[in-house]
């Protein structure tokens, strides 16, 4: 199992890593007929309502084949109806030592069991193309118990001792433990197995956006294994100290030989397309890169643009070339390349003032207009 998990771990690590798939994350919730599914040897069984919910990951090779990993957290209810049925706890003690079996009738007796797993699935998923898409998924399910307890309330027990020394049943006294016990309530810890299970699910993949997906469908999920632990405990916890104060265990382990795990309910799932949100921000970093790219160009012409109408004016002009020079400093504000004509406007502007007020006249021009 472990080798296993570890394959799959590269392979899917592999995948990501060589962006030839599309990876998609999912939150889930559902809900339906979720029971522990038995059979009594005596007295009524009831299949319950439970749920789940959980997180997902698909990696989705082409449009059409995915495989589908998860975490999900599934509540499993049973409940157990018992009236006049008599269960046998072998070889106990009284305070004397004295050894005998106990036969406890059950009347009024509900037991309600409520198990919580830890599921991971691996699943193949095949859907077909199109915007909106059907979709359908079979694989398996790990699952492994974390919470599971029992609980019986206003149950009446009926305790009689046999003892085989001296051949006899003994209805009473009740400080021994013996005789009618009405209104009695126990709870505990019930001990079952990790248990795989076939996973199927079918439904409609419904796009709402460029990154987000909604499905819906039915699943159905069965054990595959016995999940009921093989326990030694008896069904009565009699102490021979205080023989009038005992305890009682589920009553699964002495009426049922196998528990396996049923789950037939709708279920709704958001998927969120990793590879479609990183290709839309590789797209704006390549825009924005782009941009930036244009924007340095035209800065460059616009700079080159300037240079060349700076020379020609300090080659065929009169005008003094510090003053030329701060005329361009004041128009690099501006990263158009139009501003390059107010800027030879504001140049020809300079010269001009500059030759009518004869600080860029030359001796012999002073000579002539003298």
């Amino acid at each position: 199992m472990k080798k296993i998990i570890i394959i799959l771990v590269a392979v899917m690590g592999s995948l990501f890593v060589s962006g030839q798939t599309n990876h998609e994350f999912s939150i889930h919730g559902g809900g339906g007929l979720s029971s522990l599914n038995y059979k009594l040897s005596s007295g009524k069984c009831s299949n319950l309502f439970g749920g789940d919910f959980g997180l997902g990951y698909t990696c989705i090779f082409n449009d059409v084949v995915a495989l589908h990993f998860g975490i999900d957290f599934d509540f499993y209810n049973a409940k157990a109806k018992l009236d006049g049925v008599q269960i046998i706890t072998s070889n106990l003690k009284d305070s004397e030592n004295d050894r005998f079996d106990m036969c406890t009738t059950l009347n009024n007796y509900t037991e309600t069991q409520k198990a919580m797993f830890l599921n991971i699935p691996v699943m193949l998923q095949l859907q077909t193309k199109g915007k909106h898409k059907a979709f359908a998924r079979a694989g398996i399910k790990i699952g492994i118990p974390l919470n599971c307890k029992y609980n019986v309330t206003d149950a009446t027990l009926t305790n009689e001792a046999y003892y085989t020394a001296l051949g006899t049943w003994l209805p009473v006294p009740e400080f021994a433990g013996f005789g009618i016990f009405p209104n009695q309530n126990f709870d505990g810890k019930l001990k079952l197995n990790v248990t795989a299970m076939i996973a199927l699910e079918a439904g409609a993949k419904w796009k709402l956006g460029e990154m987000l997906a909604l499905y819906t469908g039915i699943y159905f999920d069965y054990g595959l294994n016995n999940s009921l632990k093989k326990s030694n405990k008896p069904f009565i916890n009699y102490s021979n100290s205080y023989p009038a104060t005992f305890t009682a265990n589920s009553a699964l382990p002495s009426l049922t030989e196998k528990i396996k795990p049923i789950a037939v309910g709708f279920k709704l799932r958001f998927g969120f397309d990793v590879s479609a949100a990183i290709a839309k921000a590789k797209l704006e970093r390549e825009k924005a890169a782009e941009l930036e790219r244009e924007r340095i160009t035209l800065e460059r012409e616009r700079i080159g643009l300037q240079t060349l109408i700076i020379d020609y004016y300090i080659k065929n002009s009169s005008c003094d070339s510090s003053q030329i020079w701060s005329s361009a400093n004041s128009s690099k504000s501006s990263s158009s390349i139009s501003s390059s004509k107010s800027f030879k406007k504001s140049l020809s502007g300079l010269c001009a003032a500059t030759n009518s007020s004869g600080l860029g006249s030359t001796p012999s021009d002073k000579v002539q207009r003298g």
